[in-house]
């Protein structure tokens, strides 16, 4: 059965639709437009290096104490924000992956990862922290989460055993229980990530990007990561760590220089973008950009990065934020 299409990527809309890794080789990405300069809006400082990110966001005016999730090298989850910025240890373990979800005015929700594919979930208390609480599932196991921009309500997308499989999260009092969807089997896919129309991209062992279930789309071959910050607006990140800007036909290449009192990004460990409004500059959603040489975690607001990137490149583009 064939995929249906749209503007960016194919989304994953059929169960039973087969998905190929996409192995031939790709041009690399080249830079064509003049270098693109941003400043920090703010930072992070986290006690060590840190190898994933999530968001569980919260609506209205509680949306500044939406938790930015951090996971480290070591396997511990610390929680930060852009209220007050604070670094909490959250949750410790030999953690390999973490998602936050989105339960609107309730306690906050995460789930985490171990090498054994179990997943444990942990939900907010009244003590800024979080608590483990039970699931309900029938043979739930996992290799990755799918990374959301705009973290759904009450559905996650997830790899497991070379299947994407997308669930529907029930909430009932302290108990998650989840339900299969849909399956589609998938090739060589070790990350998954989704943006906020429900695109679905992977990453195949050599950790290039492609987008799941069109064949005939394909991202530079140079591609590690891609976050999505707009309708005709791509981030992209190189496997030396380089950002570029992508709209339309133009790669601008992007340079995080040092502000007032925040150093600049030399090179990009990682990078996570989200939609949902964060509170204060980031009512637009916000972007994370780890700093390769120290633990250091640049957070950009996503309005100031459209606003800049339209500016420079003469790009009409939505600002307003997310629902």
């Amino acid at each position: 059965m064939r995929c249906l299409k749209s503007f960016v990527v194919i989304s994953i809309l059929v169960s039973g639709c087969r998905v190929e890794s996409g192995n031939s080789p790709s041009p690399d990405i080249v830079a064509n437009s003049e270098t693109i300069e941003l400043i920090a809006t703010s930072q992070i400082l986290p006690p060590e290096k840190i190898v994933r990110a999530s968001i569980a966001p919260k609506p209205g005016f509680m949306a500044s104490l939406g938790h930015i999730l951090l996971l480290s090298g070591t396997g511990t989850v610390y929680s930060s924000n852009t209220g007050f910025g604070t670094i909490t240890k959250v949750a410790k373990g030999e953690f390999t992956d973490i998602l936050g979800l989105n339960f609107g005015d309730g306690p906050s929700i995460f789930l985490t990862l171990d090498k054994s594919g179990l997943i444990k979930a942990f939900a907010e208390n009244n003590e800024e922290g979080f608590d483990p609480i039970n699931i309900s599932a029938e043979d739930l196991n996992a290799d990755a989460f799918c990374q959301s921009e705009t973290t759904p309500e009450n559905q996650l997308q997830l790899l497991s055993s070379g299947t994407l499989r997308k669930l529907n999260i029930d909430l009932k009092s302290k108990l998650l229980e989840f339900t299969t969807i849909s399956e589609t089997k998938v090739d060589e896919v070790i990350r998954c990530f989704e943006n906020d129309k429900g695109h679905v991209f992977g990453s195949n062992n050599n950790g290039h990007f492609q987008p799941l279930g069109n064949e005939d789309q394909t991202f530079p071959g140079n591609i590690t990561q891609i976050s999505t910050i707009g309708e005709a607006l791509n981030i992209l990140q190189d496997v030396d760590g380089n950002l570029y800007a992508q709209t339309a036909d133009r790669n601008a290449p992007i340079h995080i220089k040092a502000g007032f009192s925040i150093p600049g990004v030399d090179r990009a460990d990682w990078t996570l973008s989200t939609n949902s409004p964060m509170g204060n500059t980031f009512m637009g959603g916000l972007t994370l950009i780890a700093n390769s040489k120290d633990n250091r975690i640049a957070m950009i607001s996503n309005d100031y990065i459209r606003k800049t990137i339209a500016g420079k490149d003469d790009v009409t583009r939505n600002d307003s934020p997310s629902d």
